[in-house]
């Protein structure tokens, strides 16, 4: 299934005095070019590096280069900002924020609990008072897993700063303001913001920035265009579910964590690569496979994903593999699962 990107036109009518086109999938250095897919509307796309580099620079290269995609959207007289982004992105993010709107950002969305998400929320309350707004279970996953925020043993906030300056330097700042599964924000002229919590998927606690009438969805790491999927705290269960649930809303743009804004295809697609896998692992699994088995035939596991033409949108390349994004992770995530349900139903037997 080809997942249409929407932007490129866009991007060519904001492409400057000297009528170079500025692609989505390149950015300009640093954060890049923001793109106004709707009036009042913007979409940041972050660079990929870390998706790419894989074993090119290992994990430790890898994370300082990590940066997630932001959105603004102008409420008549302010701002909500879709995720802070890594604390070394935060002051570049409002610089580009007021490039596009003088009003003032009152508002920060956290989509979800992970660092290149959140890691700026300090630097960006500092500088605009913005309230912090995430749903009750994202706060949830921060204790269960930024512990040393929280008084007790380090979480991953220190396992970042061992290799980010930027990070060491900032310390975590969690939601000042939550809800539980929606929240409507209105603004002038009739716009609207509602902030979903729609069920687990990428995590226990993601949140979709809704905008009905513009039909657009910002979705945190829900969504991935390309083979971006980290899955180390997910429902691999639950997701394609969580998913259609966007999908009913009715979206026209989605616009992913990762990877350029898309059509609407973009929701079946990456569900189709949850379940492609998941028939993949449990019919291992169900032949009385270890897990250790199972990784061992991750060739042949990337191969039937590939000739899914569906999924392979989503399939991470082998040489792309990182400890934390990689077939292997995402096969032993699904793995665990199935072997917990399969234990429950011996269990009820």
């Amino acid at each position: 299934m080809s997942v249409t990107c929407l932007i490129a036109p866009l991007a060519a009518q904001r492409a400057g005095a000297s009528g170079q086109q500025l692609s989505p999938e390149t950015p300009a250095p640093g954060l890049g070019e923001p793109v106004e897919l709707a009036p009042g509307v913007f979409f940041l796309q972050g660079r990929e590096t870390y998706f790419r580099s894989g074993t090119t620079s290992g994990p430790a290269g890898a994370i300082r280069t990590l940066m997630c995609n932001n959105g603004w959207v102008v409420l008549g007289d302010e701002v909500l900002l879709v995720d802070a982004n890594m604390p070394d992105r935060a002051d570049e993010l409002l610089a580009l924020v007021a490039q596009t709107t003088k009003k003032p950002v009152r508002y920060v969305v956290n989509t979800h609990h992970h660092g290149d998400h959140i890691y700026g929320n300090r630097i960006v309350r500092e500088r605009t008072g913005a309230e912090i707004i995430g749903c009750t279970a994202m706060v949830e996953e921060l204790r269960r897993y930024e512990t040393g925020a929280f008084g007790v043993p380090p979480g991953r906030w220190e396992q970042v700063a061992q290799q980010r300056p930027d990070v060491a330097r900032t310390p975590l700042l969690a939601p000042t303001r939550t809800f539980d599964s929606q929240l409507a924000i209105r603004g002038a002229g009739g716009m609207r913001v509602e902030l979903l919590h729609l069920g687990r998927g990428h995590t226990r606690g993601d949140t979709v920035v809704w905008l009905p009438r513009e039909r657009i969805a910002f979705l945190g790491d829900l969504a991935a265009n390309g083979p971006y999927n980290i899955v180390r705290d997910s429902d691999m269960a639950a997701w394609p579910h969580t998913l259609a649930a966007i999908e009913a809303l009715g979206p026209q743009i989605i616009c992913a964590g990762h990877g350029a804004p898309a059509s609407v295809a973009l929701l079946a697609s990456q569900a189709a690569f949850f379940r492609a896998l998941w028939r993949e692992v449990e019919r291992r699994a169900g032949a009385g496979l270890s897990c250790e088995a199972v990784v061992g035939d991750l060739g042949a596991i990337r191969a039937a994903l590939l000739a899914d033409p569906t999924a392979a949108h989503h399939v991470i390349p082998a040489e792309a593999d990182l400890p934390v994004l990689s077939l292997r992770a995402q096969v032993e995530r699904t793995y665990d699962q199935i072997d917990q349900i399969i234990a429950n139903t011996a269990e009820v037997v």
